[in-house]
């Protein structure tokens, strides 16, 4: 009896515990939303200005290739579904900058708590262990990247995904009811146009890993041809509604070759995610040794591994694409915590056996995980030094903008830095950075990286700065900014210093 107080007593102390990393989690990101940053994380300011362009009138996919060289990389469920919230709130695009970034973050989260909701659902279906399901969860918020929480698309993409695995997973092994074909089927064309690069995992979970592990192909298929035929009518629709740069924008100009791949970021983004998935390998191994022991649902065990090999091999080539960050391992993330799960319901005597050891790893990779993301994803933008020079930052962005204005008038600007440009929605701006992306990251960020856009042609983009039609350029005042210009645009010269603000302006004695 005493044994069992003991363990009793073990278990609320863990269980407390979880509960404590979990509201730690949330009370930090919660404090993140209110940020004066222009990006807490994944290049936000590059989704606020696709905003501002709608609000404008402006195209949404013009031709990339011709003044002022705008593109959207992204299909438009995301950035209509921004303008609408903005609209709803009566958010000024102009001069509401800091409303808009709190405004989209919180949808972000509340998106994502959405998404953990049906994401337990599914983990329900294989245990009833609420000591088990904490782990789970406190593991995944601390495997996710600040991206998922960011204004970007990823959070709905990752919703409607989970939906989507959920109920295919409730039709094919566990419910016949037609609703989940339905729902699944709907999740996960929505999935896709609210982030394109989706189509390969949901692709590849009914063309392959289902159809393997699946009694029930005649259905299979038959979801793949719904599937296929409604994505290709719902881009048909957008071909007609955006026209036919669409196809620019969201193919040609993500095709970003690296030129530099063992020297680039990516690599060690790669490597780093690798060595974290790698105990969940073990999991995928050691369940299909046991799958033979599994009689009642044993293909969705088979599902799940071969769907896990697929992403984890998928996600990490995807990765050494540049400017791919941690953002393209969630779904992954979700497959492999599932394979944990899989394995404590698979090794329930083993583990019983050597409880203490099976808890004492786990906790060591909790706290690995909690220490990561907070030291190296969160503690910059919790630093309080940081927070202040945010908030002195923005104010002074405010305080240079009316005159910066009155000066560039009617000329074109470029940003080499597009997240200031934000500031400025109405003028004449240019924020082409994808078309030297790799600059871009090496101006932006302490990392290296080298790219070449391989559908596109940026000579046109160069030559405008050589002949001066884009008459203006504009930096934050610090000495990276300035040797960035130097090195890149030195017909321009500086012609107005403010408080945060340099103004670069073409020298036509250059020509």
């Amino acid at each position: 009896m005493k044994t069992m107080m003991n363990k009793s007593y073990f278990q609320t102390k863990t269980m407390l515990f979880l509960w404590l990393l979990i509201a730690l989690f949330f009370l930090f990101q919660l404090q993140l939303m209110f940020s004066f940053s222009l990006d807490i994380d994944g290049l936000e300011f590059y989704f606020i200005r696709l905003t501002q362009r709608i609000f404008m009138h402006q195209p949404l996919y013009p031709n990339p290739e011709i003044l002022p060289f705008d593109n959207c990389l992204y299909t438009p469920i995301y950035p209509y579904l921004l303008k609408f919230i903005y609209s709803f709130f009566n958010v000024d695009f102009t001069n509401d900058i800091y409303k808009m970034y709190v405004v989209g973050r919180f949808f972000s989260f509340v998106f994502v708590l959405v998404q953990l909701y049906y994401f337990i659902k599914l983990i329900r279906l294989f245990t009833s262990s609420n000591q088990l399901l904490l782990i789970v969860v406190c593991l995944y918020l601390y495997l996710l990247s600040g991206h998922i929480f960011a204004i970007r698309p990823d959070s709905l993409r990752l919703l409607f995904f989970t939906v989507f695995l959920y109920c295919l997973v409730r039709y094919f092994y566990f419910n016949s009811s037609i609703k989940y074909f339905t729902y699944s089927l709907f999740a996960a064309v929505l999935a896709v146009f609210s982030k394109q690069d989706i189509m390969v995992h949901i692709g590849a979970a009914l063309l392959l890993c289902l159809f393997l592990a699946s009694e029930k192909r005649k259905y299979v298929l038959l979801f793949g041809v719904y599937f296929g035929l409604i994505c290709l009518v719902f881009l048909l629709l957008l071909y007609l509604s955006f026209g036919k740069y669409i196809i620019s924008n969201l193919f040609y100009m993500n095709l970003q070759k690296t030129t530099d791949l063992f020297k680039s970021i990516n690599v060690y983004f790669a490597l780093y995610s690798i060595i974290r998935a790698t105990p969940f390998l073990f999991f995928i191994y050691y369940n299909y040794k046991a799958i033979k022991k599994v009689h009642e649902n044993r293909k969705v065990y088979l599902f799940f591994i071969f769907y896990g090999i697929f992403l984890f091999v998928y996600a990490h080539l995807s990765m050494l694409r540049v400017g791919a960050n941690l953002n393209y391992t969630y779904e992954l993330i979700i497959i492999m915590l599932l394979q944990f799960i899989l394995f404590t319901q698979l090794y329930k005597m083993e583990i019983e056996i050597k409880n203490k050891l099976f808890k004492t790893g786990i906790l060591a990779y909790l706290i690995l995980c909690v220490a990561i993301n907070m030291l190296v994803f969160r503690q910059r933008n919790l630093n309080k030094d940081y927070i202040k020079m945010n908030r002195f930052e923005y104010f002074s962005m405010l305080m240079d903008r009316s005159l910066i204005q009155s000066k560039v008038k009617d000329g074109y600007v470029f940003f080499p830095n597009p997240k200031y440009a934000v500031m400025f929605a109405k003028d004449k701006i240019i924020t082409t950075n994808e078309m030297h992306l790799g600059r871009f990251i090496r101006l932006y960020t302490p990392f290296y990286a080298a790219s070449k856009l391989t559908g596109i042609n940026t000579q046109i983009f160069d030559n405008a700065f050589l002949s001066g039609q884009i008459k203006y350029i504009l930096i934050k005042d610090d000495e990276k900014s300035k040797q960035f210009v130097k090195e890149y645009y030195p017909a321009y010269k500086r012609d107005y210093a403010g408080n945060f603000f340099l103004l670069y302006k073409y020298d036509n004695n250059n020509k």
